[in-house]
């Protein structure tokens, strides 16, 4: 009797023993789920690629899952802070660079320079890394760039016998007076204060050689000659040269592109994401693209926007992130899954980036700045939005426009 009590005691560990070890290889058996915040799909073809190619990974990688968040624009900068200061955050990002410093100097970003080691750095366009690499390491990774551009209208050039782009701003302002007649505008001027005012107006400015803070991001710099003279001239397209709509103080980029579209402008400022807008909003325009017009005696330049991969420094999983952000690095796999132009020269070598259209963007892209990048991003817009108001509608000069709006930016970045 004794001895068949523990055999049965034994018999009992033995199948305890047994069934811990299936419960736990169980739980080694479920995958981790990576929460990806993404924001809102520019297109239906954008999402069945990036939606694809996350399900190539999870059959790449069966011991992970991701799990999208998608979260529009307009409301992307306040959902993603809230979650992050929330203690539920997400795990890797894909994130514009214009909150890329405030992220940083926030602590939430994991350093990604041992990802950068096993990629070929020399691959990459090497302004993409301006801002997001500090001593501390290197906190963001691009996935793509964003070169902005000059839209024309093509039947419009050809009725004013105008037969190629303007290369400078002098050629751009009488390009303009001639384009502008017969109820259309030469170029479509955004003066309403407005999420989209501020990169508007970047590219002008960079064109000047002027900028909105120091490199370091510590203090204001558009009380500089060359913002002040930037200033003036993107007032002056209207009030001196008169090649603007005549609703351009009121008007946002929604406006100015709806005027574009409906041949009521010759050209506007966008970003490459507009040319399937205005194939799929206008299929009768005729477009053709040019580089921001060079200011005589200084070097071709305009904003770079770019988007980025990030790892938050809280994921749990920080190996597994490192592997999906790779496989999204892959050129075969940024060439698909971008919806503007691949931040590496080996995914730009794509068939899908060798048209006459994608050209003038990858040159572009050689020689663009990145946009700015500040912790007072949204204020020091707003600030900027009130000089530009305030120059367009009389009430200061440039100069005073300029030197007001420094002493602002320059309180922003002291709080």
């Amino acid at each position: 009797m004794e001895r068949r009590t523990s055999f049965g005691r034994r018999l009992a560990r033995v199948v305890w023993v047994v069934l811990a070890l299936a419960v736990a290889s169980a739980a080694l058996a479920q995958p981790v789920t990576l929460r990806l915040f993404y924001p809102g799909w520019d297109s239906t073809e954008q999402e069945i690629a990036v939606k694809g190619l996350i399900e190539r990974f999870e059959a790449e990688n069966p011991d992970v899952r991701i799990e999208i968040i998608s979260t529009p624009f307009g409301v992307f900068q306040e959902r993603l802070f809230v979650s992050l200061r929330s203690g539920d955050p997400p795990d890797v990002g894909y994130i514009g660079a214009r909150w890329l410093q405030e992220l940083r100097d926030g602590g939430f970003l994991r350093d990604m320079s041992d990802i950068m080691a096993r990629l070929p750095r020399e691959d990459w366009i090497e302004g993409t890394f301006y801002g997001v690499e500090t001593e501390d390491g290197l906190f963001a990774i691009a996935d793509r760039v964003d070169p902005w551009m000059i839209y024309y209208n093509v039947r419009l050039f050809e009725e004013a016998g105008i037969d190629r782009s303007p290369a400078t701003t002098d050629e751009f302002i009488e390009f303009g007076k001639r384009l502008t007649r017969d109820g259309v505008a030469g170029f479509g001027l955004v003066g309403a204060k407005h999420a989209t005012q501020i990169m508007q107006f970047a590219n002008w400015l960079y064109a000047h050689h002027g900028h909105f803070v120091s490199e370091d991001g510590s203090r204001s710099v558009f009380d500089s000659p060359e913002a002040m003279e930037a200033l003036q001239f993107y007032a002056d397209l209207h009030k001196v040269h008169g090649i603007a709509q005549l609703s351009a103080v009121a008007d946002s980029r929604d406006q100015v592109r709806q005027l574009f579209f409906t041949e009521q402008l010759a050209m506007f400022v966008d970003g490459p994401w507009a040319m399937g807008t205005i194939d799929e909003t206008s299929p009768n325009v005729r477009w053709g693209v040019c580089p921001i017009p060079q200011v005589p005696g200084r070097e071709r330049n305009s904003v770079l926007s770019a988007w980025y991969y990030t790892v938050f420094s809280n994921t749990p999983y920080p190996e597994q992130a490192a592997r999906f952000v790779e496989f999204m690095l892959r050129p075969e796999n940024m060439a698909v899954g971008v919806v503007t132009l691949p931040a590496r020269y080996s995914a730009q070598q794509h068939q899908r980036f060798q048209t006459e259209r994608w050209a003038p963007f990858i040159e572009a892209a050689q020689y663009g700045s990145p946009e700015l990048s500040s912790p007072a991003y949204s204020d020091i817009a707003d600030v900027v939005g009130d000089a530009i108001q305030e120059v367009l509608l009389g009430v200061k000069t440039a100069e005073q426009a300029a030197k007001d709006a420094s002493a602002r930016i320059d309180a922003l970045l002291q709080r």
